[in-house]
C-alpha cells in the first residue's frame, strides 16, 4: 500500500513542530517541510522565547489554555531531561508589573507559584510602580529548540526542502495533504485579510543585571520586557500593527533604550549586541487550526491550516501542532499509533 505524503509549508517553531506531530500519529505517512527559510532565519529564531499567552486576539480564552497547558507540559518534560541545554528549554522566573490593579491572569496555575506581589517589595524594586506579579514559567530559545525538533524529525524519515511557495495549487497532485504554517504569509496563501503584521523590535545585550525577567505593558507607555537567555537578553519592545518593515528604527531603538533604563537603570551602561525586527502574524479572527479544501480551477487540494498566533507562537505551540496533527490524521484515515504523545 503506497504511503501518504504530507507537505508542511512553513519551518518556524509552528511548522516544525506540526511536522513531528504529525509523524507520530501517521507513521504511514511521508512528511516534507518546505520553506523559503529555515532557522536561524525564521520569525520564530528571533523571539525572546517566555512562555506567556501575548496578542492572542479573537481566539476563545479555552483553546488559549489548553493550548499553553499542553505546551508547558511539553515543555517541562524536556527541561527535566537530558536534553535541556542542547533544547534551549529552562525555567525562569520574574515580573510582570503594572501601574495599578489588573486582574489575576487565567493562565496563573499553570506556571509555578504564582503570587502578587507585596508592596514592600515593589517599592524596593520597582518604585514607580503599584502593583505585580511574580511567578516562574519556561523559556524556549528557538535559535536551539527549532534545530533540536528538526533533528528529531529528520532522525524520523522527516525530509526538509528549500522552495517558495506562492500558491498551495503548485503543490496539487503532489501531496495528499498540505499543513499551512506560514504565518503572516497566510494572508496571501490562504486569502485571509484577517492576517496582518505586528512589527516588533528587540535589543540584545551581552550582559545579565539581574536574573529576573521583568515585564510592563500599558497603552499609554507601550510595552517593556527584559528576559535574560542562555547567552544574552532580550530587550524589547515595540508591537505596532499593520507596519510591514522590518528595518531597525532608530527612533523605536531609542524608546525602547530609555524605557529600559527608566524601569531598571543598571542597564545603562549594558553592551548592545545587535537589534532585530520581525513580524508577528496576528490574526483578528483567532488563531486559525481547521481544515479546508481549496479549489484553484479544476484543482482541489486538501489544507489544514495552522497559522494566526501573534506574538504567543512559542507559548502555544504544540497544544496547537497537536490539533493540526489530528486533522491531518482524520483527512487521512491513519492508523491510530499505540504510543502516544
Amino acid at each position: 500500500m503506497p504511503r501518504h505524503k504530507v507537505a508542511v509549508v512553513g519551518a518556524g517553531i509552528i511548522g516544525v513542530a506540526t511536522a513531528v506531530n504529525i509523524q507520530t500519529l501517521c507513521p504511514d505517512a511521508d512528511v516534507t517541510i518546505l520553506a523559503e527559510k529555515f532557522s536561524p532565519d525564521t520569525t520564530s529564531d528571533g523571539a525572546a522565547g517566555c512562555l506567556q499567552p501575548y496578542l492572542v486576539v479573537g481566539t476563545p480564552d479555552e483553546d488559549v489554555m489548553r493550548w499553553f497547558s499542553s505546551t508547558f507540559k511539553h515543555l517541562r518534560k524536556i527541561v527535566l531531561s537530558t536534553n535541556a541545554g542542547k533544547s534551549g528549554v529552562h525555567f525562569t522566573s520574574g515580573y510582570n508589573i503594572y501601574k495599578h490593579n489588573v486582574p489575576e491572569p487565567k493562565w496563573k496555575d499553570d506556571v509555578i507559584d504564582f503570587r502578587i506581589v507585596p508592596e514592600k517589595e515593589l517599592q524596593l524594586l520597582f518604585p514607580s510602580f503599584k502593583y505585580g506579579w511574580f511567578y516562574t514559567t519556561l523559556m524556549c530559545e528557538s535559535h536551539r529548540y527549532i534545530p533540536f525538533l528538526t533533528e528529531r524529525f529528520q532522525k524520523n524519515g522527516g525530509i526538509l526542502m528549500q522552495r517558495r511557495i506562492s500558491s498551495f495549487a503548485e503543490l496539487s497532485g503532489q501531496y495528499d495533504v498540505v499543513v499551512n504554517c506560514t504565518g503572516l504569509w497566510s494572508r496571501f496563501l490562504a486569502n485571509d485579510e484577517s492576517v496582518r503584521p505586528v512589527r516588533g523590535q528587540v535589543i540584545r545585550l551581552s550582559k545579565q543585571y539581574t536574573n529576573d525577567f521583568v515585564g510592563h505593558s500599558s497603552k499609554s507607555e507601550g510595552a517593556f520586557y527584559y528576559i535574560p537567555r542562555q547567552d544574552d537578553v532580550t530587550l524589547g519592545g515595540t508591537a505596532q500593527v499593520d507596519r510591514w518593515d522590518t528595518e531597525v528604527d532608530p527612533k523605536d531603538s531609542k524608546e525602547i533604550w530609555e524605557r529600559a533604563v527608566g524601569i531598571l537603570p543598571s542597564l545603562k551602561e549594558a553592551k548592545i549586541l545587535k537589534e532585530w525586527v520581525g513580524l508577528r502574524p496576528q490574526r483578528n479572527k483567532g488563531i486559525r487550526v481547521e481544515a479546508e479544501t481549496m479549489s484553484f480551477g479544476t484543482e482541489k487540494v486538501k489544507v489544514v491550516h495552522n497559522y494566526g498566533h501573534g506574538g504567543a507562537g512559542i507559548t502555544l505551540h504544540w497544544g496547537c501542532a497537536e490539533d493540526a496533527a489530528k486533522l491531518v490524521q482524520k483527512e487521512l484515515s491513519c492508523t491510530t499509533p499505540k504510543a502516544k504523545l
